[in-house]
């Protein structure tokens, strides 16, 4: 019996809905004071996930053609891939944030030479992405989790040097290895979550991993950020409110290596 192909607007409204609440809700919550409507459209978009499970679920009992198939996330190495994905992104983006505010507002860096010191985190983060692709063929995860461990060293020592009088050697150096970390493990978590999906849902499974990455970069921005603002409005002390904020992507990042763990061990071309 063949399912009804009509396209599923009520799944797309729901979505869409529940999406715009959960991002305005995160992003825009502490900039006006978390007043109660706030609050009450987080717990609306939540409401609204859960109804669109529900008239997914209903759709495929009526053999009709959902927005996501659900079965995708009976799929182990994409629904482990996905939330290390979703950790990953957490951490990346507010990584991003934070350093930034860090180094131009902390250390009254100017925006150029702030810009100057990423370059170095994305030429580092290119160069091991394409070594990173190379290993995992041949010693499967390992290299990801390594990726992983190196990256929390890199924060550890973050928490230790980068003060008020750190030196700019030592923040490209850092920054550098910092960006080494990171792409051994980005291009092999996508191949991770996607390699196990039916060549039929290869489509769904991509938008669900690229919405839940921008989620993940909007919670990451929440949670990490809002920690960090909120000890920046307390002490006005910026190295303490970035260490602070790096114990928070340490976290994150253990929480990545314990997905990663449970994962299979190879990883797909």
């Amino acid at each position: 019996m063949t399912s009804d192909k009509k396209f599923d607007v009520w799944g797309v409204v729901l979505i869409i809905l529940a999406l715009s609440t959960f991002t305005f809700s995160l992003t825009e919550g502490r900039e006006l004071g978390w007043p109660w409507w706030v609050f009450t459209m987080f717990i609306v978009s939540l409401l609204t996930f859960y109804l669109f499970i529900k008239v997914q679920r209903r759709r495929i009992l009526l053999n009709q053609e959902p927005l996501i198939d659900l079965s995708l996330f009976q799929i182990k190495s994409f629904s482990v891939g996905l939330l290390a994905a979703v950790f990953y992104f957490m951490m990346h983006t507010s990584y991003l944030l934070i350093s930034t505010i860090f180094i131009q507002n902390g250390l009254k860096v100017n925006p150029y030479e702030t810009g100057l010191f990423f370059v170095a985190f994305g030429v580092s983060f290119m160069l091991s992405s394409f070594l990173s692709i190379r290993l995992v063929q041949r010693f499967g995860k390992l290299p990801v989790q390594a990726g992983i461990l190196l990256m929390i060293l890199c924060f550890i020592i973050q928490v230790n040097l980068f003060n008020i009088n750190v030196s700019p050697a030592i923040l490209y150096v850092v920054l550098f290895m910092t960006g080494f970390a990171g792409g051994f493990v980005l291009p092999s978590l996508i191949n991770l979550t996607l390699k196990d999906v039916p060549k039929q849902f290869v489509g769904a499974a991509s938008g669900v991993y690229n919405t839940s990455q921008q989620a993940a970069s909007t919670m990451g921005i929440c949670f990490v950020g809002g920690v960090f603002f909120y000890s920046l409005s307390v002490n006005s002390d910026f190295v303490k409110a970035f260490h602070i904020g790096l114990y928070g992507e340490i976290t994150l990042l253990i929480l990545v290596f314990i997905m990663l763990s449970a994962s299979p061990k190879k990883l797909s071309n």
